[in-house]
């Protein structure tokens, strides 16, 4: 037994594209989740990042700030101490004794902003040993100038020694400053760095979101075609199953299935049914002259002509070899009647053009029964059978009505 392998082959294809279909989203769609879980840590370091630079710079301004009071305490100090060795009043050292108290608190306060930074609390204890070295400098200068040697301490105040000392102090406090603005460059860098590649990684994201949107624009169009294939498959299999294939009209099970329906129909409303069968004569007789090619076109062009001439309503079926059936509701016996009739002469009065040239001249048979007394479908074809086989003995090209 043959069958028809398009079927199978449609399900198979079908399954290797959903499939693909569902691979392709699901890929996508990870991605998706991926993209978006690094965006969140992205989110979170470039935040960590930003809120270290803002850190750094709050203490880098507070460094700058206390080592800009100290230079000042420095010079302050400085200053008394060369005040007091020109006017040899006490009070004046009140301020280098003030300066020196502010200076070491300052030095300590460098020491907690340092924090855990092994190279700033190396550069501030350096810087705290220097000062301490000039404040005792200091202390020796006013204990000569109070033991009667000023002139020695006049003398040593210029030999250098002390704007050396200054000097070196003042600029390990602009290394220090120096060293904290370079720390808070280099977080603000990370900072930029961080904020470009939040950006783009943003962008990527958004650009991924526009794939995934078109592949699942692609995927629901794919789908939405293989839901059009397979509806258009099924009607074709649907028609395939209940339509001749050699005339297009209703095959025997559909035919009378219909005949069913309508029968039942009728007998529960009480509306007229009418149904006639119609057989092309001498048919075997062009088939053995012509050939099965010359056959098929004149039942085809039966089948036209029966297409045409009938009711929109009517049905028609080809139910045998060379005969058809022709469901007519609503229809009494006379109308039924007329319109076979009228059949039997636009089919005789037509010719057939064939493949051997000649123009072939067809007439057709038909037998009509109405349905009566609640009988069943096959009595019903039964009685029209009859009527038919009476057109035929009757000499042909006739119409009968069923006893």
């Amino acid at each position: 037994m043959l069958t028809n392998p398009a079927p199978l082959d449609f399900e198979r294809s079908e399954a290797r594209d959903r499939k693909r279909r569902q691979w392709i989203g699901f890929g996508a769609l990870v991605l998706l989740v991926v993209m978006l879980a690094a965006l969140v840590a992205s989110t979170m370091n470039q935040a960590r990042i930003r809120n270290s630079a803002e850190a750094q710079h709050v203490l880098t301004q507070d460094m700058l700030l206390v080592s800009s009071k100290l230079q000042l305490s420095i010079h302050a100090a400085g200053r008394a101490v060369r005040g007091y060795m020109i006017t040899n009043e006490a009070r004046s050292l009140l301020p280098f004794v003030r300066e020196r108290n502010e200076g070491r608190a300052l030095v300590e306060k460098l020491g907690s902003l340092a924090g855990n930074n092994a190279d700033r609390r190396a550069q501030v204890a350096a810087i705290g040993m220097e000062l301490d070295s000039i404040y005792v400098m200091g202390d020796r200068l006013v204990e000569m100038q109070q033991n009667g040697a000023r002139e020695v301490a006049i003398e040593r105040l210029r030999s250098g020694r002390t704007e050396q000392r200054m000097a070196s102090i003042l600029g390990r406090i602009d290394a220090l400053a120096q060293a904290e603005i370079d720390e808070q460059r280099l977080h603000a860098d990370a900072a930029s760095a961080a904020d470009r590649r939040q950006e783009i990684l943003t962008y990527s994201l958004a650009a991924l979101a526009l794939v995934f949107l078109g592949i699942a624009g692609m995927i629901g169009v794919g789908a939405a075609r293989a839901h059009v294939r397979a509806v258009a498959l099924s009607a074709r299999l649907h028609y395939m199953a209940s339509h001749d294939e050699l005339t297009g009209l209703l095959n025997r099970r559909s035919f009378f299935a219909a005949l069913q329906r309508e029968r039942d129909l009728s007998a529960r409303t009480g509306r007229s049914l009418a149904v006639a069968i119609v057989d092309i004569d001498l048919f075997k007789r062009i088939n053995d002259s012509h050939g099965h090619r010359a056959g098929d076109i004149v039942l085809t062009h039966v089948a036209t002509l029966l297409t045409d001439t009938l009711r929109s309503h009517d049905l028609v079926g080809r139910i045998g070899g060379e005969e058809f059936a022709v469901l007519m509701p609503h229809t009494e016996i006379s109308a039924a009647r007329t319109i076979c009739e009228r059949l039997r002469r636009i089919i005789a009065r037509s010719t057939v053009p064939l493949p051997s040239g000649v123009e072939a001249t067809i007439t057709i048979s038909t037998g009509i029964a109405t349905f009566e007394n609640d009988e069943d479908r096959d009595s019903l074809m039964g009685r029209a059978d009859h009527a038919l086989y009476a057109a035929k003995s009757g000499g042909r090209n006739q119409v009968r009505l069923a006893a």
